[in-house]
C-alpha cells in the first residue's frame, strides 16, 4: 500500500481506498494515520502565513473511493505545490500537484483526461432513449436518430426483412461466431450493421443486467466525437429481448465512402513508398494513438484492421478513423503493459514486407507517452510477442 503524506501542519487529508474494503477498522486506522502525519514533530517548523492544504494518499493505485478527514483549520485554496519535508537534508522539496491538490507523476496529466473522458462516455451512456417496439413476441428496443426515432417500425421492418433473407445486403463485410458485419441502405443512405450475437444463456443473462456491447459502441462513438477523435458516428442501435433476455444487439455506423483497412493498404502498398512519405505515415498512425493515451482512453484491439484511412496516398489529407468502437475502455491511463499490448496488435497486423527500421522508428515516435520503447530488449519482446500471437492465429485461439 502506497503511503505518501505531505508533512505540514494545519493539512487536510485525503484518504482513498477500494470501496469493497471499508470497515469501521480501516476508517479509525487511516483517521488515525493522518493524525499522526499531522502532527509528526519531524515536520519542518511551520512560519507564518496562510494555512497549506495538504492531501495524502492511502491505498493501492486507481482506487475509486474517497474519503476526508479535515482537521479544524479553515481550509482554502492551493496557490502552488505543496512543499515536502526532506529529514536527511532538512530542506524543502517542490511537488508537483494536479488541480485537485493531489499529488501526481509523470502520468498525472494523463489521469485528469481518463476523468473527463469517463465522464463524458457515462454521460453519452445515459443519453440513450430507446423506444419499444413489440413484434411476434419479441420486443425491440430502438434508438434512432431521424424520422425512424418518431417512428421505429420502419426500422424494425428493414432489420426483419434482412434477417429472413427477403432483402439481400449490400455487401457483407465478415461473419463469425460472436458478431456479423454487413453493409444495408436505410433512408436513403449507405450504412454498417454490425450484429452481435450471444450464443450461450451465460451471455445473455450477462447483458440482461448491463447495457449490450450495440448500446455501449453507440455511447463510445458520441463520447470519441465530444472529445473529438475521429470515429464513425452511430445514428442508432437496437437491443432485442425475447423471454425477457437479449437475444442480439445492432449496431448502425455511418459508411465512410472512400475509406479503406489501413491494414489492407499498408500490407499492398506503404513499402512502396519512399522513406519520407513512409516516415510521415509512420508520425501520422502514432499520433492517433497519441491522442488516445493523452486523454485516458485505451482500445483493446489496435490490430490495423480496425482502423480506416481516407486518402491514405495524400498525406496533407489523409485521416485515420477507429472501427471496432466496442473493444474502448475511458478513464484508462496508459500503462507500459497496455502500450506494449497495444504495439504488439499493430506489428501483426502490418505485414512482413516493412522493414525492422520502419517498425523501430514507429516505437520513436510515441516517445512522448512511452520513453521506455527504445529501451534496448523491448523491440525483441515485442517481435517475440508478436510471434506468439500470430501462432495464436493461425490455431484459431484468437482473431486475425
Amino acid at each position: 500500500m502506497r503511503q505518501d503524506f505531505t508533512r505540514v501542519r494545519n493539512g487536510r487529508f485525503t484518504i482513498r481506498w477500494r470501496e469493497d474494503r471499508r470497515n469501521l477498522f480501516l476508517e479509525l486506522l487511516m483517521f488515525g494515520i493522518a493524525l499522526y502525519h499531522l502532527f509528526d514533530p519531524g515536520s519542518p517548523p511551520r512560519k507564518a502565513g496562510p494555512a497549506i492544504e495538504n492531501c495524502g494518499i492511502l491505498g493501492p493505485k486507481s482506487t475509486k473511493s474517497t474519503r476526508i478527514f479535515a482537521c479544524p483549520t479553515p481550509l482554502r485554496a492551493i496557490d502552488r505545490p505543496t512543499p515536502r519535508w526532506n529529514r536527511s537534508e532538512k530542506s524543502i522539496i517542490p511537488r508537483r500537484m494536479s488541480s485537485t491538490g493531489i499529488e501526481t507523476d509523470a502520468r498525472g496529466s494523463a489521469t485528469e483526461s481518463s476523468a473527463d473522458a469517463l465522464g463524458i462516455y457515462r454521460r453519452s451512456l445515459r443519453a440513450a432513449a430507446p423506444r419499444i417496439c413489440r413484434r411476434g413476441g419479441r420486443d425491440f428496443r430502438v434508438q434512432w436518430r431521424g424520422k425512424a426515432g418518431d417512428d421505429p417500425e420502419s426500422l424494425v421492418e428493414a432489420l426483419e426483412a434482412l434477417e429472413s433473407g427477403r432483402h439481400t445486403p449490400q455487401r457483407i463485410y465478415s461473419r463469425g461466431e460472436r458478431t456479423t458485419v454487413l453493409r444495408m441502405e436505410f433512408e436513403g443512405r449507405p450504412l454498417i450493421l454490425k450484429r452481435f450475437h450471444l450464443p450461450s444463456l451465460r451471455e445473455r443473462v450477462k447483458y440482461a443486467v448491463r447495457a449490450s456491447r450495440a448500446h455501449r459502441a453507440w455511447a463510445t462513438a458520441r463520447a470519441l466525437d465530444e472529445i473529438g477523435i475521429d470515429a464513425p458516428n452511430a445514428p442508432g442501435f437496437i437491443d432485442v429481448r425475447s423471454a425477457s433476455l437479449p437475444e442480439a444487439s445492432y449496431l448502425f455506423l455511418e459508411f465512410l465512402e472512400g475509406a479503406v483497412p489501413c491494414r489492407r493498404w499498408i500490407k499492398a502498398w506503404l513499402h512502396q513508398r519512399e522513406d519520407d512519405f513512409r516516415e510521415r505515415f509512420g508520425r501520422d498512425l502514432a499520433g492517433r494513438l497519441r491522442d488516445l493515451y493523452h486523454r485516458g482512453i485505451y482500445h483493446a484491439d489496435t490490430k490495423t484492421s480496425n482502423i480506416l484511412v481516407r486518402d491514405p496516398e495524400q498525406p496533407d489529407l489523409r485521416r485515420f478513423y477507429w472501427i471496432e468502437l466496442e473493444s474502448f475502455r475511458f478513464g484508462i491511463p496508459p500503462t507500459q503493459k497496455r502500450i506494449l499490448r497495444n504495439l504488439v496488435q499493430i506489428n501483426g497486423s502490418i505485414g512482413s514486407k516493412l522493414s525492422d527500421t520502419d517498425r523501430l522508428a514507429f516505437l520513436g515516435y510515441l516517445s512522448d507517452v512511452a520513453p521506455w520503447a527504445m529501451n534496448p530488449g523491448v523491440a525483441d519482446r515485442i517481435r517475440a510477442r508478436t510471434l506468439q500471437r500470430l501462432n495464436r492465429e493461425l490455431r484459431g485461439e484468437c482473431g486475425p
